[in-house]
């Protein structure tokens, strides 16, 4: 008999997440695990979001956002939402505190907490995008942007 899987209640997500504020990309993993096991976003979500999408101008983060539909296979927008309280709002300012520290990303503008807008808010270990792109609808491939090679699911 097939068992039930196991979902993380908030209180087990925030303590997965704290475990992880160590080593070198500890804001990062940890802003990654919170936000997948509390926002209901996919990693692939997760890899795609800009700066923009998650930032004002100002530097102010979104509490409630749109991830564009592009992202999502059935071509449908998804609501972020960014309470304020912790962790997604702490993760997401020490996350941009983190980058403009290990000038990842960065832009002159003076905008966006000196990110550039159009990167990806998630960059891996070399301070790059993720190399995935948004899949269109029954394509069970994915694109590695940074090889131009796909590879089926």
């Amino acid at each position: 008999m097939q068992s039930k899987p196991k979902f993380l209640v908030p209180d087990e997500i925030k303590e997965l997440a704290k475990r992880h504020l160590q080593g070198k990309f500890n804001v990062r993993d940890a802003a990654l695990i919170a936000f997948s096991g509390m926002s209901y976003l996919t990693l692939l979500d997760l890899s795609l979001i800009r700066v923009k999408d998650l930032l004002t101008e100002n530097g102010q983060v979104y509490k409630q956002t749109v991830i564009p539909a592009e992202f999502n296979p059935n071509g449908k927008q998804k609501v972020l939402i960014i309470p304020n309280k912790p962790p997604l709002l702490e993760l997401t300012e020490g996350l941009i505190k983190w980058r403009n520290k290990e000038n990842l990303g960065l832009s002159n503008l003076g905008t966006y907490c000196g990110l550039n807008p159009e990167s990806r808010f998630f960059l891996d270990n070399d301070g790059n995008e993720f190399s995935l792109t948004p899949r269109a609808k029954g394509n069970k491939e994915i694109w590695n942007a940074t090889n131009e090679t796909k590879k089926a699911l």
